[in-house]
């Protein structure tokens, strides 16, 4: 009997580990010029000027979530001027990088300003995550017509984030107010998070399948 829960448990284990493995993640460029979404399709969501880049798109198929899973967002390169060379570039964040040639530029938090355009930016809709900086990564979940589903966030270097019901996808796109005269991007990682029973399981089946071959050494 013990032998037969040993098996058991190590299967389950291995099942574990299975599903973790299995677990899809997926990778985008987000372009300099990105918006993280369309405000033509979104006119409650207007900011900025210019005719910015589509969002940079990952399908709840091709990463493998669905609603109620917990994503794991980050970003893997790259920094993004606002207007290169003069603009500096920045991180993700929006923190300096690589200085510009104006000494004046900008770097820093936007938040809800009006900016050049007179139209804000995408930050001026997320202000659970005010302090977010000029250039930033912003993402928001959409359906498969790229509507709005839940609230904008900021990305940043990494977050986690919940899929809201309804969701198909994940959009991104930089926080900025007049495009496309923007340069560089980035590239961004989203994979699902592992439920914690699974890991659990996991740890204890390998912990045994451990113990279990140190006795047969023994």
């Amino acid at each position: 009997m013990i032998a037969c829960g040993r098996n058991l448990l190590a299967g389950l284990a291995l099942s574990g580990l299975g599903a973790i493995g299995a677990a899809q993640a997926a990778q985008v460029f987000v372009d300099g010029n990105s918006a993280p979404w369309s405000t033509v399709i979104n006119p409650t969501f207007v900011f900025g000027s210019g005719t910015p880049q589509p969002p940079a798109v990952i399908e709840g198929s091709a990463a493998g979530f669905g609603a109620g899973d917990v994503l794991e967002l980050r970003v893997l390169s790259g920094t993004v001027s606002v207007f290169p060379l003069a603009y500096p570039f920045v991180d993700a964040d929006g923190v300096l990088v690589t200085p510009g040639t104006d000494p004046g530029a900008y770097v820093g938090p936007v938040d809800d300003a009006p900016g050049d355009s007179g139209n804000g930016f995408p930050s001026r809709y997320t202000p659970a995550d005010w302090g977010t900086g000029l250039g930033a990564l912003m993402g928001t979940f959409a359906d498969a017509n790229g509507v709005i589903v839940g609230t904008p966030f900021e990305v940043g270097s990494s977050r986690q984030v919940t899929v809201p019901v309804g969701a198909t996808r994940i959009q991104f796109g930089i926080n900025d107010d007049v495009f496309p005269d923007n340069g560089g991007g980035f590239e961004v990682n989203v994979a699902v998070v592992p439920e914690p029973g699974t890991v659990a399981l996991m740890a204890a089946g390998l912990g045994l399948l451990a113990a279990s071959r140190g006795r047969r050494k023994a």
